[in-house]
């Protein structure tokens, strides 16, 4: 009987630990996701706004 209890207890905490494993690996893949596009955002933004500063101010920008 003392087996049995144990091979359930066993096989239910490995379970969690999968659950546990596959929700913490899905979170982590979301946020960084999210990062990289945020940052993406971030430089685009901030060519942006060089590019136009440049051209208010008439500079010419070899661009190779």
């Amino acid at each position: 009987m003392e087996r049995k209890l144990r091979v359930k207890l066993w096989a239910l905490f490995t379970a969690l630990f999968i659950l546990f494993t596959v929700v913490l690996s899905a979170s982590f893949r979301k946020f960084a996701v999210r990062e990289a596009k945020n940052k993406a955002l971030d430089i685009s933004e901030l060519v942006r706004d060089t590019l136009t500063s440049y051209m208010v101010m008439g500079v010419r920008v070899l661009i190779v």
